[in-house]
């Protein structure tokens, strides 16, 4: 089936460190494989061209290509897929969302839906490889319940592996911020477990490719195009790069630079914990009094999730802290 790719699979050298990661065998091997960061940075390309070298060079495996949206995953995997490789349309089983090969392997397109449905494709049929492109839109739940699915009998372990693709930003962040970029474990967590390629823009050929000042080839290679080189060009004259280094600071810093401090979303990083912040059903609704003024305000969502917030406000007596919260007022 490899043969019948009219064109040939070409890796970026940050796309094939990914590839190398996802065929280590070693028992040992880490199984949970982290790419991106910044915007631009060809983690679509690395999934679609990954996938397709996994599937035409072994056979009989099973391979997931997630995102939380269809036309997302229409748009940046299927459509460019077979504008790559036309050759591969007669594979295509639309009903299925999958492309099959002659060796028996394939290739699912799979749109996660909404949480339910998310934990649902996680309860459903087994993978050899499960790739979670912006997985910063799904909840650790979500991602980690991908574990599940992960799983097929008579290979050897380290066979199997999730790749999560990602920018910074998203109801994801924190997780993803913890164990790709903190490397800090919690419970049954281990550290051998994870492994995390960061991307840039300034990494990605392709934003260059159009101003005819260096071939592919040197781009790479060549000692005059170092990291530092790369990124004035791209920030000063690839459109691609002018538009992210012109970000509020902000944005800038997650967008452009990939970095997962202080950007644009990061609402809670490092200080949310469920079980501390939250308070039980049951205390809020004795704690808020019948007379205490209430409103509603919501967040409409146009460019992100939208949010709804009930809000309460009054005062409690010192007897009323110690008896709900159990310290003195």
């Amino acid at each position: 089936m490899a043969d019948a790719l009219r064109k040939p699979l070409s890796l970026q050298p940050k796309q094939h460190e990914l590839l190398l990661a996802v065929l280590d065998r070693r028992p040992s091997a880490p199984s949970i494989l982290g790419f991106g960061g910044a915007r631009g940075s060809a983690k679509s390309g690395a999934i679609r061209r990954i996938a397709l070298l996994l599937a035409t060079g072994q056979q009989g495996v099973i391979i997931w290509i997630i995102r939380r949206v269809w036309d997302d995953l229409n748009k940046d995997h299927v459509m460019p897929l077979f504008t790559e490789y036309p050759e591969l349309k007669p594979f295509y089983r639309a009903g299925n969302k999958e492309l099959r090969f002659t060796n028996g392997s394939s290739i699912f397109f799979i749109h996660a839906g909404d949480t339910g449905r998310a934990k649902r494709k996680a309860r459903g049929p087994q993978a050899h490889y499960i790739f979670l492109e912006q997985a910063e839109e799904f909840s650790q739940e979500e991602m980690e319940q991908l574990a599940g699915s992960n799983r097929a009998p008579g290979v050897p372990p380290g066979f199997c592996k999730r790749i999560f693709t990602f920018n910074p930003g998203g109801i994801g962040t924190n997780y993803l911020r913890r164990i790709f970029y903190l490397k800090e474990y919690r419970d049954n967590e281990n550290p051998g477990d994870f492994l995390f390629i960061q991307g840039f823009g300034w990494d990605n050929y392709e934003w260059f490719r159009g101003l005819g000042i260096v071939s592919e080839r040197d781009f790479y290679h060549s000692p005059a195009w170092d990291e530092e080189r790369r990124f004035k060009v791209f920030v000063e004259q690839t459109d691609f790069g002018r538009k992210l280094n012109s970000l509020p600071p902000n944005q800038r810093i997650g967008e452009l630079m990939g970095s997962f401090e202080n950007f644009s979303g990061q609402y809670y990083a490092g200080v949310w914990e469920q079980s501390t912040l939250v308070l039980p059903p049951d205390l809020v609704a004795r704690m808020i009094q019948p007379w205490w003024p209430r409103w509603l305000a919501t967040d409409w969502g146009f460019s992100h999730y939208s949010a709804t917030v009930w809000l309460a406000t009054g005062l409690l007596s010192p007897a009323q802290i110690q008896e709900y919260f159990g310290v003195p007022a």
